[in-house]
């Protein structure tokens, strides 16, 4: 079963149909991932688990504010293999988990254009 990259009804709902808002976290979680990516690959090389957990978790918490199940799933399954310390499970899940969330943020970025 495919999960949907992006529930644009429920995002919109859930933030009141709110443009200007959506704008401002759609540029905090990108501005995020810019930080966090490096930390990720600093956190494999060093085989920091704690580190992956840690931000997994911080990934997961962002990502509760979008309607975006199929970006949720894979830092779920992320985090899951990080606290496992499963080396190779945990960098093929952050593969998939990169690829959603850029998914999610073409899905954000043609909302938003549409939507302005």
């Amino acid at each position: 079963m495919t999960l949907p990259t992006l529930d644009t009804e429920n995002l919109l709902c859930a933030i009141d149909h709110d443009l200007a808002l959506l704008h401002r976290m759609f540029d905090q979680y990108r501005a995020s991932l810019e930080k966090e990516y490096p930390r990720i690959e600093q956190a494999f090389d060093a085989q920091n688990y704690a580190t992956l957990c840690e931000i997994a978790h911080k990934l997961e918490g962002m990502l509760g504010n979008f309607s975006c199940p199929a970006a949720i799933d894979a830092v779920r399954h992320f985090h899951r293999e990080a606290r496992a310390k499963d080396a190779m499970q945990t960098r093929a899940t952050f593969q998939t988990l990169q690829l959603r969330t850029q998914e999610l943020l073409q899905a954000l970025e043609a909302l938003l254009q549409n939507k302005s």
